[in-house]
């Protein structure tokens, strides 16, 4: 079995990012939550402060009841991995849940598939710890340090090992959105090793993986994915749901 978890912690660097900043009018968490059931029974929020749960609560009725979501309070951490990780311990003693996939509430709106074809990647090789979504990155996005990019190796059509995370210009690269499956045990093991030098230098969790020779395998994707981490994010993602409405 697998579950999708929502990491939400009330402290952000960026109040664009923040859980409860609003999307047209509805927050982050909403859209992501709403986003999630389309594709999964099981959901669970990762929440470090009563004001994500109570803003939850009060939407219940534009985020609809189709599917069951659990919300759950953890200690406050610093990274969605080690959050997810609290969660799953809490909620799942018997181990029930082979995969955990943690979706961060500033992406709104995802292909409804794309769990499935995470884990996938986890069910395929027994080698693979960590699965990732990645997408064909422009001249633009490669220059603007909001946009984290990905390097692979031994790519082939829409899948690649991932070697190299960086917000800083690098090319050959794509562009890494922050969606992940990790196989349980896995999950686990990271959380009990202490953030590395470059995961604190950079302010990125994926260094933590990479410094410790995790297997993690990127998908190539074609959908425009909105990750809201800065204000021209929100515009763009106001622009897509005037067109849709």
């Amino acid at each position: 079995m697998s579950i999708i978890v929502i990491p939400c912690r009330a402290k952000t660097e960026k109040l664009s990012k923040h859980p409860l900043a609003l999307l047209h009018g509805i927050p982050h968490i909403c859209w992501t939550l709403r986003s999630s059931l389309k594709c999964s029974s099981e959901i669970s929020i990762a929440y470090d402060d009563d004001v994500i749960a109570e803003t939850v609560t009060k939407y219940a009725n534009w985020i609809g009841n189709k599917g069951h979501y659990e919300m759950v309070k953890t200690k406050k951490y610093n990274t969605d991995s080690d959050q997810a990780n609290e969660l799953i311990t809490m909620i799942d003693s018997s181990y029930n849940y082979k995969h955990v996939i943690t979706i961060p509430s500033n992406i709104p709106v995802f292909p409804s598939n794309l769990p499935s074809m995470l884990i996938e990647q986890l069910k395929n090789d027994v080698n693979i710890e960590v699965s990732t979504v990645m997408t064909n990155i422009t001249d633009m996005e490669i220059k603007n340090t909001n946009v984290v990019k990905v390097v692979v190796d031994n790519f082939d059509e829409y899948v690649g090992k991932c070697v190299f995370f960086s917000q800083q210009p690098i090319s050959p690269s794509f562009r890494h959105i922050n969606i992940y499956a990790y196989d349980r045990d896995y999950l686990e093991w990271n959380s009990e090793i202490k953030p590395t030098y470059l995961e604190k230098l950079y302010q990125m969790e994926q260094m933590r993986m990479i410094t410790n020779y995790a297997h993690i395998n990127g998908i190539l994707v074609d959908d425009d994915f909105i990750c809201i981490n800065e204000k021209d994010d929100i515009n763009k993602f106001e622009k897509l749901i005037k067109k849709d409405d």
